[in-house]
């Protein structure tokens, strides 16, 4: 009795619960089937891991500026411990953004973390130029910068020489965002990293679009023989969507429950989301009808005669808008988005998700958001 007791306790069939029996005993798995798997956010996390383990045992002079970053950002990022895994749609939809859209600092001052990380479930390949690279994610983590003399250094072509002091920061109290990237090499297993840093203020910032910053950072990397800068047009962009998108108002962001999460090791502190996965399944579920059924029909219109715009996808797009200051304690308005500029009202980016224009009813269902 007591055996068969200890045995409905810890999951064991009775039958396998035996003096001498030299199997070892069956047990269940009572872990729930719905439980999520992350190997995409540890993959992340355990990269970088790993990568400074790897280097940290190096000689000092072969080292390098790399181990030292790689450090500084996973210390940071460890205090709040935070992966938004990213639906791959989404990203996609983010990448079709307007990429001449001028860019303000103010999104830093609401980033909702003082670093986090991004995963995707399956790794996007870009070629620099060099190399084929396969990127799984990054970690993001705020920068200042300071000349020890006080003033930036230039060199012969306007560029800043690196004799600069970088300091890591909480992004809300940093003067840009420099992305840790996590790539791995076409045929080769070990974890390498990439640096993405964007200044958005200061005397370090340059460019006040999304294009300018791209163009900045590829004519970086050129000259520094880091790679040619190929995938940059794609590093640049997503890096900054992604954090703007993260700081936004409302961004679809769902933290599903701890106790529902697999946590791998390198993850088993960290707090998980699911970023634009509702928006990914909506693009996804339109296009496989589709696919399926040819073009919507267009919705008729009151006034007869009237031109009408084809069934289509709106392209994704941000969009700059006047948000009246608030008391952060109450939240009562104290500002009016027709006063004056810092004093009354700021700006703030707001993206708009690719949004189905023209069709029936029946078309991609509504993302609702808990207020």
């Amino acid at each position: 009795m007591e055996l068969s007791a200890a045995a409905a306790k810890f999951g064991r069939s009775s039958d396998d619960v035996r003096v001498g029996n030299k199997r070892k005993p069956h047990l269940t798995d009572r872990r729930s089937a719905r439980h999520i798997k992350v190997h995409d956010a540890a993959r992340v996390v355990g990269g970088l891991e790993q990568f400074i383990r790897a280097h940290r045992s190096l000689p000092s002079f072969r080292r390098g500026d790399a181990t030292d970053v790689a450090e500084h950002i996973f210390t940071l990022w460890s205090q709040s411990a935070v992966m938004l895994r990213v639906d791959a749609e989404f990203a996609n939809a983010l990448l079709g953004s307007d990429m001449n859209v001028e860019l303000t600092a103010d999104w830093m001052d609401r980033a909702p973390f003082d670093a986090l990380g991004f995963s995707f479930d399956a790794p996007f390949s870009l070629h620099d130029g060099m190399r084929l690279c396969h990127y799984w994610g990054f970690i993001a983590a705020g920068i200042s910068s300071s000349s020890p003399y006080g003033h930036p250094d230039e060199g012969t072509d306007g560029e800043t020489i690196s004799n600069d002091f970088t300091r890591y920061k909480p992004l809300p109290k940093a003067d840009g965002v420099r992305c840790l990237w996590l790539w791995t090499e076409d045929g080769s297993p070990d974890m390498q990293i990439q640096t993405v840093s964007l200044f958005m203020r200061g005397q370090h910032a340059k460019g006040k679009t999304l294009a300018e910053l791209i163009t900045a950072q590829a004519a970086l990397a050129s000259k520094s023989n880091i790679s040619e800068g190929q995938e940059l047009p794609v590093l640049v962009p997503l890096s900054l969507s992604l954090l703007l998108y993260a700081a936004a108002t409302d961004p679809e962001i769902d933290w599903p429950p701890a106790e529902q999460i697999a946590r791998p090791t390198p993850i088993r502190d960290t707090r998980i989301g699911n970023l634009g996965w509702r928006t990914g399944a909506a693009l996804r579920r339109w296009r496989a009808e589709t696919a399926s059924f040819g073009p919507r029909t267009a919705v008729a219109t009151s006034s007869p005669g009237g031109w009408r715009l084809p069934p289509h996808i709106r392209k994704a797009h941000w969009h700059r808008v006047r948000v009246a200051e608030r008391n952060l304690e109450t939240g009562e308005v104290t500002g009016d988005r027709l006063g004056i500029e810092g004093a009354d009202w700021h700006y703030e980016p707001r993206w708009y998700p690719p949004t189905p224009v023209n069709v029936t009813d029946d078309g991609p269902s509504p993302a609702v958001r808990e207020l």
